[in-house]
């Protein structure tokens, strides 16, 4: 069976540089360089000053457009960088789908970085406040423009039998730790319903996405394609996956309330997260991304069982 991640059509660098040449001769665009490329995009660095980003599958088209529709209107509104495109690119026989660019953000991903515990409590204030000003802006702006959650990140019966099924693979590549601290936090999560909320969340928040300069100070947040409109437990996952627990009650003050179902769901949503990449990096090659993501794994059970000890 094909990975979820493969591609349907990659764009290459002479066939890119062509297209943004001819439908943004206002760039002058003369230089690219490969940028990265995740499940959805490839991406493009031009001149050293744009990003331009091209779908890898048919499915990612709609993200991408949901970002030319959403990002504009969210660029400053919030405290910290994110992408802001200017130039939406049109389909052509070289290439069949559209594409966007946005200026360059300052910084580089987090996951290069190897952060340390002590490095990731400077990350607790940025975020906190990052999440607090997303999920408390008004979302009657955005209703018609970001979908609702269409394929169940927080359902519980939906994702448990997949979780169940990954970890017996990810087992057999020998690459599953604390396998029965994670079978009791699935069957803890089983009693959990989808909250009624509704914010606008990023949607695929991790330290791939997270941008930082030279002195490890958060500077940007980047690949919006999944931002649609849910509970804030999407992206508080990032807490229980990237975040050391003993910052989470600080997190907590910053942030603001939240209520004890959501946190757990919350939970349930990283361990799920942090699976998934696990074996993308694995098969992949990209073992960056999969020691970052089995961390993730050793801080979502050092969370839980913490907080089992205090109940």
């Amino acid at each position: 069976m094909a990975n979820p991640w493969q591609a349907e059509n990659v764009i290459e660098s002479e066939t890119a540089l062509m297209l943004i040449k001819n439908q943004f001769p206002e760039l002058n665009a003369s230089t690219i360089t490969l940028f990265g490329s995740g499940w959805d995009n490839i991406a493009y660095l031009i001149n050293n000053e744009y990003i331009f980003r091209f779908p890898r599958r048919e499915v990612a088209v709609n993200l991408l457009m949901h970002e030319m529709a959403a990002l504009p209107q969210l660029a400053n509104k919030l405290p910290i960088a994110i992408p802001n495109p200017q130039w939406q690119g049109s389909p052509t026989k070289e290439y069949p789908w559209p594409f966007l660019g946005y200026r360059i953000l300052l910084g580089h991903t987090a996951c290069s970085a190897n952060l340390s515990d002590e490095q990731r409590v400077a990350f607790v204030e940025p975020l906190a406040q990052f999440l607090k000003v997303l999920h408390h802006l008004p979302i009657q702006a955005f209703e018609h423009v970001i979908p609702g959650d269409v394929i169940d990140r927080l359902s519980v019966a939906v994702r448990i039998p997949r979780i169940m099924a990954l970890m017996e693979e990810l087992e057999s590549l020998g690459l599953l730790s604390h396998k029965e601290a994670l079978y009791t936090i699935i069957e803890y999560s089983q009693k959990l319903s989808l909250p009624q909320e509704k914010v606008i969340v990023h949607g695929d928040l991790y330290v791939r996405h997270f941008l930082i300069d030279d002195h490890n100070h958060l500077t940007g947040i980047i690949d919006w394609g999944d931002i649609h409109l849910s509970s804030s437990a999407v992206d508080l996952a990032v807490v229980h996956s990237f975040l050391p627990p003993h910052t989470h009650a600080r997190f907590k003050e910053i942030y603001g309330p939240v209520s004890q179902d959501t946190w757990d769901l919350a939970r349930f949503r990283a361990l799920n997260h942090c699976l998934n990449l696990i074996n993308f990096g694995h098969k992949s090659g990209d073992y960056t991304l999969e020691r970052e993501s089995k961390l993730g794994i050793d801080y979502i059970v050092k969370s839980f069982d913490r907080n089992a000890k205090r109940s």
